[in-house]
C-alpha cells in the first residue's frame, strides 16, 4: 500500500489540541480479504501505541 501524508489531531486530558503531520500506519489486516480497502489497512498515524484500527470496536 503506498502511504499518504495525513494530518492528525491529538488532544490531552487537559483538552490541548496538538497537530502532526504524519504518515498512515498501512499495516495490513490479515483477514479482512474481500473486505474492501478501509478495512485491509490500518488508518492510525505511524507509529501508533495499541491496536490496530480494525481491532479497535465502536462501542458508541
Amino acid at each position: 500500500m503506498a502511504q499518504g501524508i495525513d494530518a492528525w489531531v491529538r488532544w490531552n486530558d487537559a483538552g490541548r489540541v496538538t497537530y502532526a503531520v504524519n504518515r498512515s500506519c498501512g499495516a495490513e489486516d490479515p483477514t479482512a480479504e474481500g473486505m474492501g480497502r478501509e478495512a485491509c489497512f490500518c488508518w492510525l498515524p505511524t507509529g501508533h501505541p495499541l491496536a490496530h484500527s480494525w481491532e479497535i470496536a465502536d462501542h458508541g
